[in-house]
């Protein structure tokens, strides 16, 4: 998965900040974590926002370093 696609999943622009992107990825949590919904395909959903947060939080700390 590359960044366009993770910024894709989360549904925001390339152009966002590390904070919108913390944020949207924060309200997604919620509304799609298993405990909260019983669908499978919610719980595949959250897997794959938590993946794609997870690559951009990386690029993040790289730019920073």
């Amino acid at each position: 998965m590359n960044s366009h696609q993770c910024y894709q999943i989360l549904g925001i622009t390339n152009a966002a900040s590390f904070k919108e992107i913390k944020f949207t990825y924060r309200k997604l949590a919620l509304q799609l974590h298993p405990d909260k919904n019983m669908s499978e395909t919610d719980g595949k959903k959250f897997k794959m926002v938590t993946e794609a947060y997870q690559i951009l939080r990386a690029e993040h700390k790289r730019e920073i370093n």
